[in-house]
């Protein structure tokens, strides 16, 4: 093989290579943009389920209509309501922050 044709080859080599690279970075930005979507969503969501939270977490029980086990199964309930909600929060954060390590990488 001739020089130039050793030459051609690798510029050919060359510019494969910068095209399987481009088609890389395009794929990596498409994810990233669809990463960015979906933070910006669960975002929203969690600000939502915060709200809702916070507005239940003030409910109070009218201690003349709400007596005895009635009282009792209700605050039972709405213990579990609230860990259960704290959890599916915690969870979402959790979420979010794996999104934007992912977006970060």
């Amino acid at each position: 093989m001739s020089s130039l044709s050793s030459l051609r080859y690798q510029k050919q080599s060359v510019f494969n290579q910068i095209s399987s690279y481009r088609g890389s970075v395009s794929n990596l930005e498409e994810k990233i943009a669809r990463l960015k979507k979906a933070l910006q969503q669960l975002s929203s969501t969690l600000s939502d389920i915060r709200n809702l939270k916070s507005s239940i977490k003030n409910l109070s029980i009218n201690t003349t209509q709400w007596r005895g086990e009635n009282k009792n199964k209700f605050e039972d309930k709405y213990d579990h309501y609230k860990d259960s909600i704290d959890s599916y929060v915690r969870d979402i954060e959790e979420a979010r922050e794996n999104i934007q390590e992912d977006i970060r990488q």
